[in-house]
């Protein structure tokens, strides 16, 4: 049992105390990665908050340009129907006056078809074909 001698340190740090100084300790951590985060960050926060400023003035815009676009296509739907209304009128008054318009304003009386030829135009008679 000769081989064990724990009283002795088999590793003598007296030889070395004299030729190890230790180095300072450095910052864990790297500055140039928690700089472009904190940049990165602050320009997300920059875009955001003009996002937040300026989207509900843009939306209101963009509403307004449609409600004028949407008034605009109604007034021309109303004028559109008016006009038919007014031609149909016209139609009725004048086929209860006896006067038979065709929807061209032809005064004959027009069936569409004659000797089973398609109606072609009034020649200012009765007889198209």
């Amino acid at each position: 049992m000769a081989l064990n001698n724990y009283d002795q340190d088999p590793f003598d740090r007296e030889d070395f105390q004299e030729e190890y100084t230790p180095e300072p300790e450095k910052k864990s951590g790297n500055r140039t990665f928690l700089t472009v985060i904190i940049v990165l960050g602050l320009v997300f926060l920059v875009a955001l908050l003009a996002l937040i400023i300026f989207a509900p003035k843009y939306i209101a815009s963009q509403r307004e340009a449609q409600m004028q676009e949407a008034a605009l296509i109604n007034a021309a739907n109303t004028a559109t129907a008016m006009a038919v209304v007014a031609q149909q009128d016209e139609l009725n008054t004048a086929g209860a006056n006896g006067n038979r318009l065709d929807p061209h304003g032809c005064p004959h009386q027009h069936t569409g078809y004659c000797c089973g030829h398609a109606y072609a135009g009034c020649r200012g008679d009765r007889t198209i074909c």
